[in-house]
């Protein structure tokens, strides 16, 4: 078995996460911060699409030592 040395991101995309999931989004993002416990090259981070929903503050609030923020003004148009 090949054991991975370098920091593998997870990286979870959101947009009022808190609104449409309700406490699923929270759930969901708490799971990812479990794995990246037991496996220590897992990085999470959080893309925040410019939610108005606070869920993005929230996330910082709970997981501020486990979950790395990045907040977009908007949700990015693809250039393809």
């Amino acid at each position: 078995m090949t054991v991975c040395s370098e920091t593998v991101p997870m990286f979870i995309v959101s947009y009022n996460g808190l609104e449409s999931l309700g406490s699923t989004f929270l759930k969901v993002v708490e799971k990812a911060v479990v794995a990246s416990t037991y496996m220590d090259n897992i990085k999470v981070i959080l893309i925040d699409n410019g939610s108005t929903d606070k869920s993005a503050d929230i996330v910082q609030e709970r997981f501020w030592d486990t979950v790395t923020l990045l907040r977009l003004k908007s949700n990015p148009r693809t250039l393809w």
